[in-house]
């Protein structure tokens, strides 16, 4: 649906860009024959549309839209500051956002403090071909377990849509990498999401 509507953006944006080239083609036309007696801003005019307009959008972006993403990453910044001070931590000088989030996330893999968040972002990145990543946890005092459903991305190659699965090395490789985030006490499973294949 947003694909549909950014080419029927596109197409309009290249339709206007056109029409206002032919328009300028003939006023100027118009003009240098003695044609029509208008002045040269007016006949300038569909240049000034083509070359105008890109620059409002720009100028609108830079005044409406900018200060809202430099508000964002703000607070952001101090989010993440305020959660590395309650670890104790303080961002070093140069230090991205990005780089302080990810030494939180280190330090929260060491101490067996994870998150969910944390994990599933890091095996999404780690493995491109997993498409979701879900967590059912058992917490139970005789045997805590959590297990880790992932599902690989289908194959569209063929005339239809082919189901994949990870294979025992590919969960034993996501398995080593989800292992240092979760606590000693729960045991561990990764296996493949069940599908139905059609």
């Amino acid at each position: 649906m947003s694909n549909k509507k950014d080419y029927r953006g596109g197409c309009l944006i290249l339709t206007v860009a056109a029409l206002c080239f032919i328009c300028q083609i003939v006023f100027l036309t118009l003009k240098l024959c003695g044609a029509v007696a208008w002045h040269w801003a007016l006949v300038l005019l569909p240049i000034m549309i083509i070359v105008g307009l890109p620059l409002l959008l720009i100028i609108l972006y830079v005044f409406l839209r900018l200060p809202s993403e430099i508000v964002r990453n703000y607070q952001r910044k101090k989010r993440v500051d305020a959660e590395a001070a309650k670890y104790g931590m303080e961002r070093q000088p140069g230090e991205s956002t990005g780089e302080l989030k990810k030494r939180i996330i280190t330090r929260n893999m060491i101490s067996g403090d994870y998150s969910r968040k944390d994990l599933k972002e890091t095996i999404m990145n780690r493995f491109p071909d997993v498409a979701s990543c879900q967590f059912f946890i058992n917490n139970s005092p005789q045997n805590p377990t959590i297990v880790i459903s992932v599902k690989k991305v289908d194959d569209f190659s063929g005339s239809g849509v082919k189901f994949q699965k990870f294979t025992d090395a590919e969960l034993a490789e996501i398995f080593t990498v989800a292992a240092p985030y979760i606590p000693e006490k729960y045991r561990i499973t990764i296996k493949n999401k069940e599908i139905e294949e059609k």
